[in-house]
């Protein structure tokens, strides 16, 4: 094999493992996190003061009302998790792993539009403050719930969030 020859191979070969390995850690960090919402949002649940109403795996029937929630799978639920708010709220591309957990979390719990507030007001005290940005996004998403359950006058849910916010970390 002559060098030109070599060094083409060598070249294609690191592109490879380079498109590989990011491919294998993308999955990687999505089923690290998901393992986490899944965890945060249980099973079937049909609480009436819940303002989702009929809930699987933390799927609403308000959000998705044309879906059978009570017979949802957990694959259908990850599915849902992926197309709906991992990708679209750009979580593949945040590097830091606490961050985007918490980003994620937020939209899935909140809404993605109050995630992205939430985010952008971190970011801005994070960067006059040099305090650390997941610190600054979990004081800022207990704030929120706070005033929520205080605007709803539901203080049921509040003590869940909190312990939500609080174990949104991956080590």
């Amino acid at each position: 094999m002559s060098n030109n020859k070599l060094l083409l191979y060598l070249i294609g070969s690191t592109a490879l493992i380079y498109i590989f390995r990011n491919v294998i850690n993308r999955l990687m960090k999505f089923n690290l996190m998901i393992g986490v919402i899944l965890k945060h949002e249980g099973g079937y649940v049909n609480d009436p003061d819940d303002l989702g109403g009929e809930t699987n795996f933390g799927i609403t029937k308000r959000r998705y009302p044309n879906l059978d929630i009570k017979n949802l799978t957990k694959a259908e639920a990850i599915e849902i998790y992926k197309r709906d708010f991992y990708l679209p709220m750009g979580i593949d591309k945040i590097e830091n792993l606490n961050l985007a957990l918490n980003f994620f979390d937020m939209g899935v719990n909140a809404g993605k539009t109050n995630a992205t507030k939430i985010l952008a007001q971190a970011t801005e005290i994070s960067e006059s403050t040099k305090q650390d940005i997941v610190k600054v996004y979990k004081e800022l998403r207990i704030e929120y719930y706070k005033k929520v359950a205080t605007y709803r006058n539901n203080q049921k849910y509040l003590n869940g969030w909190i312990n939500r916010v609080n174990s949104s970390n991956i080590t």
